[in-house]
């Protein structure tokens, strides 16, 4: 998609979990300079909890793979932010880390989530937030959290909503089937 496009953002969806954010780190600068400043990653905390036993990851309860994936996010920042980049934290490491390629471009971050623990990262370390969907008053009333969530940080993050199209030949009948 990268060779055949000029405009089209490519997100990478990565567990945190499942990968080290150095190594993240390296493959997206190398992607973000192949592809001219177009990637950005989507840092998934895990919701669907199989998925990590199918894999033989540990799934540590909800608010710590949060705290992983904030980890995560600040050792992908550092390594991009400049060189050499050290850290030392309670789930990841890097000693005088140096990207090569150097990144073009300042790394975007996405996340999902409604949860306390979700809005909280958003506010203090992701760029945009996905949203599942729902129907009007929820995602207001997520997006208030979030936005209430960056004002003491002096931050702002965007949003972006999954969709997916459900069609039928009416109106009606879509809205029946719903």
């Amino acid at each position: 998609i990268a060779a055949h496009s000029e405009r089209i953002q490519l997100i990478t969806a990565v567990h945190p979990g499942f990968f080290q954010p150095t190594a993240i780190a390296k493959w997206g600068a190398t992607l973000d300079r192949l592809t001219e400043g177009r990637w950005a990653i989507n840092v998934t905390s895990g919701w669907h909890l199989r998925e990590f036993a199918m894999y033989g990851i540990d799934a540590p309860d909800h608010d710590e793979r949060y705290a992983r994936s904030r980890e995560f996010i600040e050792v992908l920042r550092g390594a991009w932010a400049g060189e050499p980049f050290s850290f030392a934290g309670r789930y990841y490491r890097a000693d005088a880390l140096r990207l090569e390629p150097r990144p073009t471009t300042p790394l975007t971050v996405y996340q999902g989530g409604q949860s306390d623990a979700a809005i909280a990262m958003a506010a203090s370390h992701s760029d945009w937030m996905f949203l599942n969907g729902g129907p009007p008053q929820k995602i207001a009333a997520i997006i208030a959290r979030v936005r209430a969530a960056c004002v003491p940080l002096g931050r702002t993050v965007r949003f972006a909503m999954y969709a997916q199209p459900f069609c039928r030949i009416t109106d009606e009948a879509a809205w029946r089937a719903i």
